[in-house]
């Protein structure tokens, strides 16, 4: 059996953090340093979902896995609004292979939001995606962590397949405060690119396909380097709005993690400024996570509507 990484400790160890943040998500500019209140309305929300492993491009052997990870209800922020995690090797929708099932918080030894399963691997040799899709427990709506890896054995001196991002998809995000009935319908990808070991970044405000006014907006989110020792590791998160090295425009809040409350050494929340000649409709809003250690940064881009939603398309 393979064992986890050591990345689900700095994972646990941030924990705290990263529910400080998501309960930051409802901070107004003029309320930021008050106490944490619900989720505004009109943030769209589907669950929280991390893993320790695998990571992409990994070997997994046959046989038996053991996976952990973390999940919570972002509303709630609880376990209990999270029915359950399921793991697949290629998609649900096309025929992937049930590997396992795990329900966050099962065990109070591992933590009240963690997971650990033990999945089984077929025995076949290929290149494949290794799926994990948490479940809503109130509107059923689903976090896919969706990563390439390996199954069974390399064959020597193979040229190695290359490995595409890690893809995180949001489906049927409740909207805060209107109900679970009102639901974000469009699927959209959240992307996360990280140089060699960089550092782990999550943003918990804005999420995708939110609608953004022009002006001030709280942004908040967890951040670190793995591999630090002390503090995040982390010396810069910059915002953006669309890619930074195409041109992207710089909404100013560069902030480093704990600056805001050492108590949360990994959580920033700061205020960025949507500009007034934003252009409308459909935009990415992007955040670079750069490590103090090694200089490598992490990038999320999750795409977001500027000023007003889309208009439907007319039917015929």
């Amino acid at each position: 059996m393979q064992r986890p990484r050591n990345r689900l400790r700095a994972q646990i160890a941030a924990l705290p953090g990263l529910t400080s943040a998501l309960v930051l998500i409802a901070l107004s500019v003029a309320s930021l340093p008050a106490a944490a209140q619900p989720a505004r309305p009109g943030v769209s929300t589907c669950p929280v979902l991390d893993l320790a492993n695998p990571s992409p491009g990994d070997v997994v052997n046959h046989g038996a896995y053991s996976v952990e990870g973390l999940s919570l209800d972002p509303i709630t922020l609880t376990a209990s609004g999270v029915s359950r995690i399921e793991f697949y090797l290629g998609t649900q929708e096309t025929g992937g292979i049930l590997l396992g099932t795990a329900v966050p918080g099962s065990s109070p030894a591992n933590g009240p939001y963690n997971f650990q399963t033990t999945l089984t691997f077929p025995d076949v040799n290929r290149d494949d995606n290794f799926n994990a899709i948490a479940f809503s427990a109130f509107s059923g709506a689903t976090t896919i962590l969706q990563r390439q890896i390996h199954v069974g054995a390399t064959t020597p001196g193979a040229t190695p397949v290359p490995v595409p991002l890690s893809i995180t998809i949001k489906r049927g995000c409740p909207v805060a405060g209107e109900g679970p009935q009102v639901v974000a319908t469009t699927t959209v990808p959240v992307i996360s690119i990280t140089q060699g070991s960089g550092p782990v970044l999550q943003l918990g405000n804005p999420n995708a396909n939110d609608v953004l006014s022009r002006g001030p907006l709280v942004v908040t989110g967890v951040a670190f380097d793995p591999a630090s020792t002390s503090g995040s590791g982390i010396d810069q998160v910059q915002f953006f709005l669309n890619d930074r090295d195409a041109g992207g425009v710089s909404l100013g809040g560069t902030t480093v993690p704990g600056a805001t409350n050492p108590a949360l050494p990994r959580v920033y929340n700061t205020v960025v400024t949507i500009p007034g000649n934003a252009g409308g409709g459909l935009q990415n809003f992007v955040a670079y996570a750069r490590s103090s250690l090694t200089g490598l940064e992490t990038k999320v881009s999750v795409p977001v509507f500027i000023g007003a939603p889309p208009s439907p398309t007319p039917r015929s």
